[in-house]
């Protein structure tokens, strides 16, 4: 108990921060899409995201490059291993710099081309939606540069840092939203060039602080081949992983724009921030338990690894449990008081990813493991095959009159099959791992707490339904039952003394 205890106030001030960055991150972003929408009209917005959709799928790399960064940044951050780190950071910027080089001229011709010729643009709009296909090639370019930075900052669990640049990120956004309902130029066009001068301003900002706090470790030399060859292989198979899962979502976009139209495109944009939501807050336990977990398989702390995979099983969903079953059972409710939008199918599609957002957000544990040990090729050779196999089988029911909902139903077996195999190369790689175990102390009392919670939630919405007090009241519910059923049911002994420690301040 007592390294899982100093262990956890280790990261605990750090999770603290990162859960108060997603809360005021995340409604800023709820309110500022409310803004965007009633600007833009929802044409506008479907345009615009079936145009970025196609340079989001290129995003893919820079979330392979950033882990593969982090993760050596965080096994050479011992005293006297500055050279070693500082050769770590000028490989990776030299391979962040080559590779924007190349997305650009790919994208200025491939892409453009692509743009002109298959998507369905209105004909009053291709002009500006050329213009905000080059934005958002730009604002790529220097989100993607800045991972060489942000990783260091989060490599050193400088989480103040790094929850300063999301509020600064935010807050801009939400004004650059502000000014979209008064300017009197073509909105859409505003408000591209709008988040490619946001990304700039957020890009030079890690640099500047980057380097200020860290620049003994972040000097640049001459790089070194077989470090860029470690990070280009690492990276290489994250990258195949990373592609495959934003690559179907971006390009059954693409399916719904060719087969139903920006009208369609639109609602689906709005269900995917939903997904958006639910990866912001996955992403603000995750990212400050990644870099202590690295560190603890590098030096044998395999006690503390396999503590840390099932507590954060439990609170990613547990968490997402909570905000997903109000979420589900007054999505009409939420999405009229929060957009205005009285769509069944946006309905539809918005309680559909919350299904597949939750079961993705699973694998995050998983992947740390897999990252710390280095087998990221088998992993994803095995694991990909499922999320990739959705694009044939959502082209084929699009082709036979399908209606578009029924990419969500793929999408969710895709994710369920995914886990299992995750779960199961998981066994193969890391010998202090066991099936019986993760049922026993995660996957069977979850299914029960949930069935139990969910049908809570079923009579509540039956008796009560359609205002934002009835929301209130089954989120407030929701969260008693979760926390009641989890400590009772799920809860280890030793989880128990920590969390009457933390919040009730008893030994």
């Amino acid at each position: 108990m007592s390294f899982q205890v100093s262990y956890i106030n280790r990261i605990g001030q750090n999770t603290l921060l990162l859960y108060l960055r997603m809360i005021i991150v995340t409604c800023l972003n709820l309110y500022t899409l409310r803004l965007v929408l009633s600007g833009l009209g929802i044409k506008d917005y479907g345009i615009f995201d079936v145009v970025a959709g196609l340079i989001t799928i290129a995003m893919s790399i820079g979330s392979a490059l950033s882990s593969s960064t982090l993760r050596y940044y965080s096994i050479n951050m011992e005293d006297g291993k500055s050279k070693i780190f500082s050769l770590v950071f000028s490989a990776s910027l030299a391979i962040h710099i080559l590779i924007s080089l190349f997305i650009l001229i790919l994208g200025e011709s491939f892409g453009v081309w692509f743009l002109n010729n298959h998507l369905v643009i209105p004909p009053d709009r291709i002009n500006v939606a050329n213009s905000i296909f080059h934005f958002s090639l730009l604002s790529f370019i220097f989100t993607f540069l800045h991972a060489p930075f942000s990783s260091a900052i989060i490599a050193f669990d400088n989480i103040k840092a790094f929850t300063f640049i999301s509020f600064f990120e935010g807050g801009l956004k939400f004004l650059a939203a502000l000014i979209l309902l008064v300017v009197k130029s073509d909105k859409l066009y505003f408000y591209g060039l709008s988040l490619f001068v946001i990304s700039s301003f957020i890009f030079l900002t890690y640099v500047f602080l980057a380097k200020r706090e860290y620049n003994n470790y972040l000097n640049f030399v001459l790089p070194d081949l077989n470090t860029i060859k470690q990070l280009m292989s690492f990276s290489g198979w994250s990258f195949f992983g990373s592609t495959a899962s934003v690559s179907v979502f971006q390009i059954i976009t693409i399916l719904i724009n060719l087969f139903f139209g920006p009208l369609t495109n639109s609602a689906r944009a709005i269900s995917i921030q939903f997904n958006m939501l639910l990866s912001s807050f996955t992403s603000s336990f995750i990212m400050g338990l990644k870099s202590p977990m690295i560190k603890s398989y590098a030096i044998g702390s395999f006690e503390e690894v396999n503590y840390m995979f099932y507590l954060s099983n439990k609170i990613i969903y547990y968490s997402l449990l909570v905000v997903c079953i109000p979420l589900f059972f007054e999505m009409d409710t939420i999405l009229n008081l929060w957009l205005n939008v009285k769509d069944k199918q946006v309905v539809l599609f918005s309680k559909l990813i919350l299904i597949y957002s939750i079961i993705m957000a699973l694998n995050n544990p998983i992947s740390i493991i897999i990252q710390a040990i280095g087998k990221v090729k088998e992993y994803h050779i095995s694991v990909e095959i499922f999320i990739i196999l959705v694009l044939p089988i959502t082209y084929l029911l699009f082709y036979f009159d399908f209606p578009a909902y029924t990419t969500y139903i793929v999408l969710i077996f895709g994710a369920f099959f995914a886990h299992l195999v995750r779960l199961s190369s998981l066994k193969k790689f890391y010998l202090f791992y066991s099936h019986r175990d993760y049922l026993n102390f995660f996957a069977v009392p979850a299914t029960a707490i949930t069935t139990i919670c969910v049908f809570l939630g079923f009579l509540f919405n039956r008796f009560f339904h359609g205002s934002f007090i009835s929301f209130f009241l089954l989120t407030f519910l929701s969260l008693i039952f979760v926390l009641f059923f989890v400590y009772f049911f799920n809860f280890t002994d030793d989880e128990k003394k920590f969390f009457k420690f933390k919040i009730f301040k008893q030994s």
